[in-house]
């Protein structure tokens, strides 16, 4: 015999409801028990919680607040048994509802394949196969073997089972009511996803499923917006990698400083030695590899910066232009003196720039400024003695002067354009010093090449012949004649060239 005797009672004449205080009737197995009071004993009909419980019939002793009792259990054993059996099924039902659901986790032969010894005694093995009716084993410690199967039910003899609920790839057999089977005939997946909507543009509240790794590939989701952001980060770290760089985008116009004081490990950015740059072809690569977008870059070049290391402009995005200045009030300042190659070149090159400020020479070979299937503009430049050509246009090149400049030393040419490239130099004022002799030509246009160079004017002078212009080239000097430019022998067309 068990007895029960935690708290006290509150019973009332005529009540059938009886109150605790200090009980815990909820969980202590009293239903169907006889609770003892006051001299009165009476069975217990249902627990409502841990304070409350109903009587068979109401009370017909004398009503008494906080009085002794005690409730015989011998006679709720049995019926708790019968309840708590009635609360697992409900319990089961429940988890298949909540994700157990059928799979090759629950065949009997992965059961068989369980190392379970006598102290696993009253272990429980869920059988949910599929196409199989839900069953549980309970493993018995002392004989070492599966008891069951015990059936899952959740419904009267006759009627259908009505708490389980058909899911996604799920669908309830509900034919037998006190056993139900869960069959295999919902819609997989892969094909419910196939056969969905389509979604062109998805937005941020949209979801997506995932199986995450790091959670034994449970069940995830996934927003739209998450994805989203996502991939920013992985790109923004990818581009700024130095596999795959990003270009710089600019803001605002920028200046980049060249002093011979200065480090090609410094930014560039300042004008002191422990900022500006100390080669001239640093800030051209530097400023190149920018996204100019609507902005210009200046790349200023300190005074005895220029060197004999001969420059190579490049190709570079957006609007620009980029402006490569010396001195330009003394050029010779900055001086690129090359020995057997051109001090400035521009080959191939996207984008427009402009060089301004410096004095060039070309000792044994090379143009003073080639531009090749390019554009440059050319501001107040000092022409040195140059080996081939003080400047060189070509392949579809144009090179347009916006400034006046100087000539101070001798070339086979000064200007030298072919192969239908433009020279522009229009309304500026040519100072020619020391009289420089040109062996060629001051002037020669060849293979369809152009050169618009009216209205200029020439002071000092030079010796050789004026212009060559010839295979279909043309010279417009808008009429000022034969002897426009300098020179001290007469120029010559041929083969379709037109000089006027």
């Amino acid at each position: 015999m068990t007895i029960y005797t935690t708290g006290t009672v509150t019973v009332s004449n005529g009540s059938a409801v009886v109150t605790g205080s200090g009980t815990a009737w909820a969980i202590g197995l009293v239903t169907g028990g006889m609770l003892s009071s006051e001299g009165v004993s009476i069975p217990i009909a249902s627990v409502t919680d841990d304070t409350h419980l109903t009587l068979a019939y109401v009370w017909p002793g004398t009503t008494a607040a906080g009085a002794a009792y005690a409730i015989q259990r011998d006679n709720s054993d049995a019926a708790s048994v019968v309840d708590l059996y009635d609360k697992l099924s409900r319990v089961l039902v429940t988890l298949s509802l909540a994700g157990i659901t059928p799979d090759n986790s629950g065949t009997l032969a992965k059961r068989n394949a369980l190392t379970l010894a006598a102290a696993n005694d009253n272990y429980l093995f869920l059988h949910a196969e599929l196409g199989v009716a839900f069953a549980f084993y309970r493993w018995d410690g002392p004989s070492l073997s599966w008891i069951g199967p015990f059936a899952v039910a959740n419904a009267v003899a006759s009627g259908g089972v009505t708490s389980l609920v058909a899911g996604l790839n799920v669908t309830i057999d509900s034919t037998n009511p006190d056993i139900p089977v869960i069959s295999a005939s919902g819609t997989p997946m892969e094909t419910a996803i196939h056969a969905a909507t389509s979604k062109t543009t998805p937005v941020d509240a949209d979801e997506l499923g995932i199986a995450d790794s790091a959670a034994t590939f449970g069940l995830k989701k996934l927003t739209w917006a998450n994805v989203k952001a996502t991939l920013k980060s992985y790109f923004d770290t990818l581009y700024t990698s130095t596999t795959l760089a990003r270009r710089e985008v600019l803001t605002a116009n920028r200046t980049y400083f060249v002093l011979t004081t200065g480090s090609d490990s410094n930014t560039g950015l300042v004008n002191s030695a422990g900022g500006a740059f100390a080669s001239i072809q640093k800030a051209i690569d530097v400023a190149s590899a920018l996204d100019l977008s609507i902005y210009a870059v200046t790349i200023q070049c300190g005074t005895g910066t220029g060197g004999t290391t001969a420059l190579n402009l490049k190709s570079f995005v957006g609007a620009g232009p980029i402006t490569l200045q010396g001195d330009t009030v003394t050029p010779s300042n900055v001086t690129i003196a090359a020995t057997s190659a051109n001090p400035i070149s521009a080959a191939n090159v996207r984008g427009k720039w402009i060089v301004t400020g410096f004095k060039v020479t070309a000792a044994t070979s090379g143009y003073g400024i080639n531009v090749t299937s390019s554009q440059v503009d050319i501001g107040v430049i000092d022409f040195g003695a140059c080996a081939t050509a003080h400047i060189n246009v070509e392949q579809g090149a144009i090179a347009t002067f916006l400034n006046n400049y100087t000539i101070s030393g001798a070339s086979t040419r000064h200007w030298f354009v072919t192969s239908g490239a433009l020279i522009q130099c229009v309304s500026k004022t040519v100072t020619l010093t020391g009289t420089p002799a040109f062996s060629s030509g001051f002037l020669i246009a060849s293979n369809a090449g152009g050169a618009l160079i009216s209205g200029n004017t020439f002071t000092g002078s030079a010796t050789g012949t004026r212009y060559v212009v010839s295979f279909n080239s043309w010279a417009n000097v808008a009429g000022a004649g034969a002897s426009y430019l300098p020179g001290n022998a007469a120029g010559s067309t041929a083969t379709g060239g037109q000089y006027a």
